[in-house]
């Protein structure tokens, strides 16, 4: 079964080394997410998926404001 997988490329680079990792970060998780719900994975995969989003959120944007 064929999924669908975001990938980082250098378009994508903001220039800042932890900005670029932590948006990394963030594709990854969002590829665990499509894995999850395309091969009908358990709903705790989804939910720690879903946790890892809310805490991204909130550390991400912080960083970037300061």
């Amino acid at each position: 079964m064929a999924t669908i997988h975001f990938e980082w490329t250098k378009e994508m680079s903001v220039g800042e080394s932890t900005i670029d990792a932590q948006h990394q970060k963030l594709l990854a998780q969002v590829n665990k997410v499509i894995d999850a719900m395309v091969l009908g994975k358990e709903s705790e995969e989804v939910a720690n998926a879903l946790a890892f989003f809310e805490q991204y959120i909130n550390e991400h944007l912080a960083y970037e404001e300061n």
